[in-house]
């Protein structure tokens, strides 16, 4: 071909046919460039300026724009017209040109030889399933950050790393001499070469445990070693620790201070001693255990977040809704407890945990393969074995070629453990099946997040502050505060509406947060941060973006409320919206009667002539300033007072913890309420449907059943009727108290006053936990109990009195006239009997002894209803209702 010379710009190009290619190269498209254009560039530009240079064509053309946010381009040229190397150097020198280079084909390397890797779908699956381990291998396979750190994740659970898929990727401490009963390193272990044993207190059967060498085999195996499978970490180091049971919460915290120690070692002398552990995993844990109740083990976490290690655990291998029924390790809230279900090979979770607001993500946990027994392999399934690829993962997305991402996980290594934790979790493939079920709402992505790592890395030092997070409101300001380093010497700040073609800028701030000044109302914002060091400054960190208040929208539920309820009127208030330049409020009573108030300019509003014991539905909308209308919505409901003193009095507060007991059910004539858990108080007066009827003399039996979360605990029992209906439970009002502490349903019975007057009562039941020596004083009406629960209930007392007295005994006696002007008469048995005439508060307003009949004079008495009482002896014998009126 005839050698051709083009002028460009004052640059010379040689153009001649592509030879052998030079040191450093590596293969590549013939005729391809991968072109990242400068801030505000038109590709446009360059097409227009090398399609045509001194009269030679050279067919530059776009194949495709990779990535608009990273301003990517991939361009083809006629390579049988220039010269390759010389082309791409002129187009590197482009004004519009950040960097150009040739798209050079990918090595699959990172498929590995392993002859069992076939049989590991979590790492390559035709159906997209998998971790995409082997795109991630094609950046790093393992081994050390780029600051040379030897990585090592700690396998909470003893295994064989002895077997030959794992004896390289076997972890010791390298500066302690084994067997001569010293601690030669300093850390407070003596003789802790090949790891810890919490039971044995030294490192012996550390290598011990068929499960562990499954999970360590998910984590390290060794990869492309021409054996075996391949863990998601070919080079890792694995740390074991525990032994081969783990039996105790005591031998959990004491298993995970070792690997705390040893980080925090390695932390405080550069390197020197301790071991760099970035992650542990915990394929273990306790099904439906309450993680409110195991604060120092989850407090662990805590701390070793704070030292830099991320900590994974396998939640409940069961189809349970986490959220609710709780889990250890995984009910924890620490931010550094990862924590992980399982999907299988068609990306569905099946038979594991879920939680929306306690599981992180999914990880592939069925049917994978990995290490077994001494020297073998095979299948097993369970969230045992897709929390440790998630810790082999993390310990991957460490060992990252990126120096800034390295001076990072240095110089504040909590804050490289949330940057972890954030890749991690922003890595997830979303996946439909774990949307609502778990917090990323996605399963494990290794090489997404190390594509993110690789995406805000610096070559220098001087790397983009991190951890940048935004707070404030339109009333005390806008803010935004960052982590930075001491090599930072100060920062630049830009801001601008989303989408503005010009940046407002803020130089040389000298603290590590700022505030805003005055911002539009209802308004997108986006800002970065950029670090200035001694002799250079970052990149812009990744971009943030806020809405601003005052838009038109309705309060924050949370600030609605009804108050100052009684019997005709309430009040309703919310909390100002910014916009809002009148507000409507509709009220809505059962009956589907409405009344609507428009233009209100308050945040608060009183409803008076309403209904006795009617319940009501309020609805609230709104009018903004930009002419905007929000219609009426439902916000709230309430019932005014009027249905009776069960429900019209403000009774006391009592309530219990059910962490390990609560009352199950409460049987009462037709109350049957197996409520279960109500979190220490059930609240069922409202509810017609547990609710009955007792007349006033009737004898009726109360039954009540504990309910237990694992261990049954010896309770004790007390309950009250408010007969007089004050508002008040008192001694007399008590109408059940079981004799001793017992875990087993407790009944008893229970007459009703004949005196008792009828209306809507409040019962209340409590359990109380007996104490650990059965002794404890039975439940106070008001009482704020450590371990138990109180429901209350409405009963009705009806106006039929129950002669069940007199009927047992055949006494033979009458009252009249009744209803009666003011004499009453009584006929009575043979005998001396005293007769009793009581109101309906059970006091005694009239009195006669005699035998045969009495004349009772009531003149003097109000109208009403009155009860007269036969006691002969001593002892009531019956009770009859009568009534008085005037003529």
């Amino acid at each position: 071909m005839k050698r051709i010379y083009l002028a460009l710009f004052g640059w010379m190009l040689a153009l001649t046919v592509q030879a052998q290619l030079p040191n450093g190269e590596t293969p590549f498209a013939e005729g391809e460039l991968l072109v990242k254009l400068s801030d505000n560039s038109r590709i446009n530009d360059l097409l227009v300026d090398f399609r045509n240079v001194s009269g030679v064509e050279t067919g530059l053309a776009v194949v495709k724009q990779l990535s608009p946010r990273m301003a990517i381009w991939h361009l083809s040229f006629d390579a049988d017209v220039v010269n390759a190397y010389d082309f791409k150097r002129a187009v590197s020198n482009h004004p519009a040109i950040v960097a150009a280079q040739f798209n050079h084909f990918v090595e699959h390397r990172a498929i590995p030889n392993d002859p069992d890797f076939g049989n590991q779908w979590h790492h390559v699956n035709a159906n997209d399933a998998d971790i995409d381990a082997d795109l991630a291998w094609d950046i790093t396979t393992g081994g050390t950050t780029a600051f040379g750190d030897e990585i090592v994740v700690c396998v909470i659970e003893g295994g064989n790393l002895n077997h030959p898929d794992l004896v390289d990727n076997k972890w010791v401490n390298t500066l302690e001499i084994p067997g001569n009963g010293l601690d030669d390193d300093g850390n407070g272990y003596v003789d802790d070469y090949n790891g810890w044993n919490v039971q044995s207190n030294d490192d012996s059967g550390v290598f011990n445990g068929g499960h562990g060498t499954q999970v360590m085999g998910m984590i390290g195996a060794k990869g492309n070693n021409d054996l075996g499978v391949a863990g998601v970490n070919w080079d890792v180091k694995i740390m074991s620790v525990a032994g081969e049971n783990i039996n105790s919460e005591a031998s959990v915290v004491s298993a995970y201070n070792y690997a705390l120690t040893m980080r925090a070692l390695y932390n405080e002398n550069g390197g020197e001693k301790g071991a760099f552990v970035v992650a542990t995993n915990a394929s273990w844990g306790i099904d439906n255990a309450n993680a409110e109740n195991y604060p120092i083990w989850c407090g662990v976490y805590d701390a070793l977040g704070e030292v830099g290690i991320l900590n994974c655990g396998a939640t409940a291998n069961n189809n349970v809704n986490i959220d609710v029924v709780s889990d250890m390790p995984t009910g924890c809230s620490s931010p550094y407890m990862v924590a992980v279900t399982a999907t299988n090979s068609n990306d569905v979770r099946t038979f594991s945990g879920y939680g929306q607001t306690t599981i992180d993500l999914g990880a592939p946990g069925e049917a994978v393969w990995t290490t077994s027994g001494s020297n073998g392999y095979g299948a097993t399934s369970g969230t045992s074995f897709a929390s440790p690829l998630t810790a082999g993962a993390i310990a991957l997305i460490y060992s990252t070629p990126c120096p800034s991402f390295a001076a990072l996980i240095h110089a504040d290594p909590q804050a490289g453990a949330d940057y972890v934790f954030q890749v991690l979790m922003d890595g997830t493939d979303p996946v439909q099946n774990l949307t609502t079920e778990t917090i990323s709402g996605g399963r494990l992505n290794v090489n997404n997040s190390i594509q993110l790592v690789l995406q805000s890395c610096s070559d220098s030092d001087c790397f983009s502050p991190f951890g940048v997070a935004l707070g404030g409101d339109a009333t005390d300001g806008y803010s935004i505060s960052w982590g930075g380093t001491a090599s930072m010497t100060g920062f630049n700040l830009r801001y601008r509406e989303t989408g503005a073609a010009d940046w407002i800028e803020v130089n040389g701030i000298t603290e590590t947060n700022y505030t805003f000044p005055e911002l539009l109302w209802c308004t997108e914002y986006e800002t970065q941060v950029m670090a200035m060091c001694a002799d250079t400054e970052s990149g812009w960190s990744a971009l943030q973006t806020w809405l601003t208040d005052g838009c038109c929208e309705y309060p924050d539920f949370d600030s609605i409320a009804v108050s100052d309820i009684d019997e005709n009127s309430a009040m309703i208030s919310w909390a100002s919206v910014l916009a809002a330049e009148s507000y409507t409020v509709v009220i809505t009573d059962e009956s589907g009667n409405s009344e609507s108030f428009s233009g209100i300019i308050n945040t608060a509003m009183m409803f008076s002539d309403l209904e006795p014991c009617t319940m009501y539905l309020i609805e609230l909308g709104l009018e903004c300033g930009d002419g905007t209308i929000l219609e009426a919505i439902e916000v709230a409901e309430f019932t005014t007072m009027g249905c009776g003193p069960c429900t019209d009095f403000n009774f006391c507060g009592s309530f219990g913890g059910t962490n390990d007991e609560w009352i199950q059910r409460v049987q009462l004539v037709s109350i049957d309420s197996n409520s279960g858990d109500n979190g220490g108080y059930g609240d069922f007066t409202m509810n017609t449907e547990q609710s009955t009827v007792l007349d006033p003399g009737g004898t009726y039996t109360l039954t009540l059943t504990p309910g237990f979360s694992g261990s049954e605990f010896s309770e004790i029992w007390q309950a009250w009727l408010d007969t007089n209906q004050d508002g008040e439970f008192q001694a007399n009002e008590i109408i059940f108290t079981s004799d001793a502490g017992s875990s087993e349903p407790q009944s008893g019975e229970f007459t009703l006053a004949q005196t008792t007057a009828p209306g809507s009562v409040r019962l209340r039941v409590s359990m109380k936990y007996a104490g650990f020596f059965g002794n404890a004083s039975p439940p106070a009406p008001c009482e704020e109990m450590e371990f138990g629960e109180v429901e209350d209930y409405c009963v009705e007392i009806s106006t039929n009195i129950v002669n069940s007295v007199s009927e047992a005994r055949g006494t033979d006696w009458s009252v009249f006239p009744n209803p009666s002007t003011g004499i009453l008469n009584v006929s009575l048995p043979d005998g001396m009997h005293q007769i009793d005439v009581l109101d309906l508060t059970g006091r005694v307003v009239a009195s006669s002894f005699t035998n045969g009949v009495a004349r009772i004079n009531l003149e003097q008495l109000s109208t009403g209803i009155y009860m007269v009482q036969l006691i002969t002896d001593g002892i009531p014998q019956a009770t009859k209702k009568v009534v008085l009126q005037r003529q």
